[in-house]
């Protein structure tokens, strides 16, 4: 019973109290955002200059970048660079370079690809790794 409430109340921690560094270009950091739709999220508005390490998107979700891990129902979208891995049933949106993998039922899109892309749809810019796909 302890370590449930220790595990939840180290949750709770991680939302509401982020960490904050000027060493991604004025990027913001928080250890983990949880969204409905793109800004109605844990990050709210200062979700575009944000960096996550855990997103979980309901519908979708948006943030200026991603470091871990993130998984959405219909729309992932970074408007800068991704490291780690992307999954969605439907797209994922990378605005900057993803060194990551990117997994999606319809489509992937990085502006360049150090890694992997599986969905029906690949689009990159220059590519360092795989895509796997029916358009790549």
């Amino acid at each position: 019973m302890m370590r449930k409430a220790l595990l939840i109340a180290l949750g709770i921690a991680l939302v509401a109290f982020p960490s904050v560094s000027s060493a991604d270009n004025g990027y913001r950091h928080r250890a983990v955002c949880l969204s409905l739709v793109p800004y109605v999220s844990t990050s709210g508005s200062e979700a575009e200059n944000t960096i996550h390490n855990f997103s979980l998107n309901l519908l979708g979700g948006y943030s200026g970048g991603l470091k871990g891990f993130e998984l959405g129902g219909l729309l992932n979208m970074e408007k800068g660079s991704v490291t780690g891995l992307q999954m969605t049933a439907g797209a994922n949106f990378v605005g900057l370079e993803s060194s990551a993998i990117q997994v999606a039922g319809i489509f992937n899109y990085t502006g360049w690809l150090y890694g992997g892309q599986l969905s029906l749809v690949n689009i990159s810019g220059d590519v360092s790794g795989a895509q796997v796909g029916l358009v790549n």
